[in-house]
């Protein structure tokens, strides 16, 4: 491996590595790693919907990255409706929904990737996407927190941190508790879980 950036599990295990150089898959518990797809692209998020496609998130300084898609678990890739924007993040909700954090903001399909349409969180650099089990959507950026209780139609800051408080990953726990990794501010926990993210720093 090169820099591994993303990891994604099927139902029937197959393990999905993105990385800067493609994506990588192993069938045996990560014994072993052959190559699946997306070669020369810095894959940056992955995401399994419950059919078994697959939503890779690219970066690159070249097209602007975007969302591909595999239905063959990995064997072939076709780009979707979201082109020409950098994608750190995807998430889908219970009803297949995905959502797609970019430089641009948050993009939503409900065509598996034929289309997207931008959210109300725009001009900003969405680098982390989470959604508990009641369907609310939480958006990281440099040093934010965003909230959004309707499909991603409108956003609420949760938390707010200090200046280049990269946030980078989420984690939500059984029970609702939300954890923000960020890079340089270390982890913070959910006080009340529906509603911020606000201490907690490891």
């Amino acid at each position: 491996f090169s820099s591994v950036s993303a990891l994604a599990i099927n139902s029937s295990g197959n393990i999905f590595a993105g990385e800067n150089g493609g994506i990588s898959r192993s069938t045996n518990n990560g014994a072993s790693w052959t190559t699946a797809g997306l070669t020369d692209t810095y894959v940056e998020a992955l995401a399994i919907n419950s059919s078994g496609t697959i939503f890779a998130g690219t970066v690159s300084a070249y097209s602007g990255g975007g969302v591909f898609r595999s239905t063959d678990n990995g064997a072939t890739w076709n780009t979707t409706g979201l082109t020409h924007t950098n994608v750190q993040a995807i998430a889908l909700n219970a009803s297949g929904t995905i959502f797609a954090g970019s430089e641009q903001g948050v993009f939503r399909s409900t065509d598996n990737g034929a289309s997207w349409i931008t959210m109300d969180l725009t001009n900003t650099y969405v680098s982390a996407l989470a959604i508990n089990p009641s369907g609310t959507i939480f958006a990281g950026t440099d040093n934010v927190v965003f909230r959004s209780t309707d499909n991603g139609a409108s956003w609420t800051a949760v938390y707010v941190g200090s200046t280049n408080t990269y946030v980078s990953a989420f984690a939500i726990r059984t029970g609702g508790t939300i954890f923000a990794g960020t890079r340089g501010g270390g982890v913070f926990r959910s006080v009340q879980t529906t509603t911020s993210v606000k201490e907690g720093a490891a």
